[in-house]
């Protein structure tokens, strides 16, 4: 199976979507366990990973990615932004 690593600085940055054949909490956690010096795992806001973060390297810090802390800033504002044009076109009412 192909893998895409990024070493900078003493980390090493991959891709588990691209290193094991499925996205199930198990199989991630079973890679994860044999990865002893794992410190941080960055993932989605999936359940699978999550769970496979807390069985397979509980001494791991888990973080959102990137992508998933924009999404989740552009959903909050969005909310924001709605909720501001309502209150907005309410009082413009007579």
């Amino acid at each position: 199976m192909a893998e895409i690593v990024l070493r900078t600085g003493g980390l090493t940055f991959l891709s588990l979507s691209l290193i094991i054949p499925d996205r199930q909490a198990e199989t991630a956690a079973q890679w994860m366990r044999q990865q002893t010096d794992l410190a941080v795992v960055s993932r989605d806001r999936g359940g699978e990973y999550a769970s496979a973060a807390r069985e397979g390297a509980p001494q791991a810090v888990q973080c959102a990615d990137r992508f998933h802390i924009v999404k989740n800033l552009t959903e909050a504002v969005q909310v924001l932004l709605a909720r501001c044009q309502a209150e907005i076109l309410a009082e413009k009412k007579p």
